[in-house]
C-alpha cells in the first residue's frame, strides 16, 4: 500500500496585497487509473498539489516555507524538491519593486509537519484518527485459526486491512459496506462485523451510529459539491469529494479544519478543537477484561451509552452517540429505544 504524505497547514501574515490562490477550487488533471485518488503536483506554483480522480482535481497548498514534493507524496523543505515555476520569480520581483507592509500579528511560527497517511487505534481516550481508507478487501479474507496468527501480517490468510494497525489491533470500516467494519486482534486476524440494522459503522467514533451521522465513506460526498468539506465528527478532519467519491484526511495535531476558509488553520483561542472525554473504566470493568477471550466489548456498569473494547488486556473507551445505547446482545451501540439498559 502506498503511504501518502501530506501537509495542509494554512498560515500567513496580514499583508495589505492580497495575494489569491485556487485552493479548493476544481481543475482539470490526468488521472493514472480510474477511480483512484491521486496527489499531483500543480503546474505553476510549487506550494500546491492537486487532490485528482477521474480527471478532475481539487486544488491544495503546503504550509508556509514548504512545498510539494511529487517524488515523496509530501509537503518537504525547498531544498529537497525541484521547482521550476513562476511563484517564485514573482515572489523575487515583488520583493525587489513593492513595498509591502506587514501588521504585527501574536502568530506563533509552525513546526514543520508530516502527517503520515496511515490508520492508527492506540489505547488512549483521544478520538482516532484515521487519514485514509481507500483500500480494497473482499470478504473471503477474515478470520484466521489461532494457528496461523502472527504479528506481522504476513501470513496467506491474514485479514489485509488489519496489517497497518499496531501489534494490539484496531476496528476500521469495511470499505464495500457502510454497515460493517473489522475487528482486528493483531496485525493479521481479523474478525467481520456488522452494525445492528439501519446504522453504519462511524470509522472516527470507532463506534456504530445512525447513517446521517456516521459519515461513510461510499456516502458521505453523494449529496456534495466536488471540492473540500469539513467533517461533522471531527474537528481536525476534512473529506475531498469528486464525482461522488471521497477522500478522507487530517489536519496537524495542533490544527483545526476552518469550515468557512476550507482550510487547516491554526488552533488558538477562537478556532478551538474539544474532544468529549470518555470516562474511564471502573475497577470491575479492568478486572473482567482478560486475555481469556480475544476480543470483547464490556459495558460501563452505571452508563447505558459507554462501553469499553477489550482486546487482549487492553481496553479501548466507546461512547454510543445521542439516541444510542449499548446493546451487549448486539455488541455494539444500538437504538436507545431497542435496548434494554439496567443500571447496576
Amino acid at each position: 500500500m502506498v503511504k501518502l504524505f501530506v501537509v495542509l497547514l494554512f498560515v500567513g501574515a496580514t499583508l495589505c496585497v492580497e495575494i489569491k490562490t485556487p485552493i479548493n477550487q476544481t481543475v482539470p488533471c490526468v488521472s493514472t487509473e480510474n477511480d483512484l485518488w491521486e496527489l499531483q503536483k500543480y503546474p505553476d506554483d510549487c506550494r500546491l498539489f492537486i487532490f485528482c480522480m477521474n480527471n478532475i482535481g481539487i486544488v491544495g497548498e503546503c504550509p508556509d516555507e514548504l512545498y510539494f514534493n511529487p517524488d515523496d507524496q509530501k509537503c518537504d523543505l525547498r531544498e529537497n524538491v525541484e521547482c521550476e515555476d513562476s511563484s517564485e520569480t514573482t515572489t523575487a520581483e515583488n520583493e525587489e519593486d513593492t513595498e509591502i507592509t506587514t501588521e504585527p500579528t501574536d502568530q506563533t511560527t509552525n513546526e514543520e509537519t508530516t502527517i503520515d497517511v496511515t490508520i492508527s487505534d492506540e489505547p488512549t481516550n483521544d478520538d482516532t484518527t484515521i487519514e485514509e481508507t481507500t483500500i480494497t478487501t473482499t470478504e473471503d479474507e477474515n478470520t484466521t485459526d489461532d494457528d496461523t496468527t502472527t504479528d506481522d501480517g504476513s501470513e496467506e490468510n491474514c485479514e489485509p486491512l488489519c496489517a497497518e494497525f499496531p501489534p494490539w489491533g484496531g476496528q476500521i470500516a469495511d470499505p464495500n459496506d457502510c454497515q460493517r467494519f473489522v475487528s482486528c486482534v493483531n496485525r493479521c486476524q481479523g474478525a467481520i462485523m456488522f452494525c445492528p440494522r439501519g446504522l453504519h459503522f462511524n470509522q472516527l467514533k470507532m463506534v456504530c451510529d445512525i447513517p446521517q451521522r456516521a459519515e461513510c465513506l461510499q456516502e458521505v460526498c453523494s449529496d456534495r459539491e466536488d471540492g473540500l468539506h469539513a467533517s461533522a465528527n471531527s474537528c481536525r478532519m476534512f473529506y475531498a469529494c469528486v464525482q461522488n467519491n471521497a477522500l478522507l484526511w487530517s489536519c496537524g495535531d495542533t490544527q483545526v479544519f476552518d469550515p468557512v476558509r476550507l482550510e487547516c488553520v491554526q488552533e488558538d483561542e477562537t478556532n478551538t478543537c474539544e474532544t468529549p472525554e470518555i470516562p474511564l473504566a471502573p475497577i470491575e470493568v479492568v478486572n473482567e477484561c482478560t486475555d481469556v477471550v480475544e476480543s470483547q466489548n464490556l459495558r460501563h456498569p452505571y452508563l447505558c451509552d459507554v462501553y469499553y473494547w477489550c482486546v487482549k488486556r487492553y481496553l479501548f473507551p466507546r461512547q454510543c452517540q445521542s439516541e444510542l445505547y449499548f446493546d451487549a446482545d448486539a455488541q455494539a451501540c444500538n437504538l436507545s429505544k431497542l435496548v434494554d439498559c439496567t443500571i447496576n
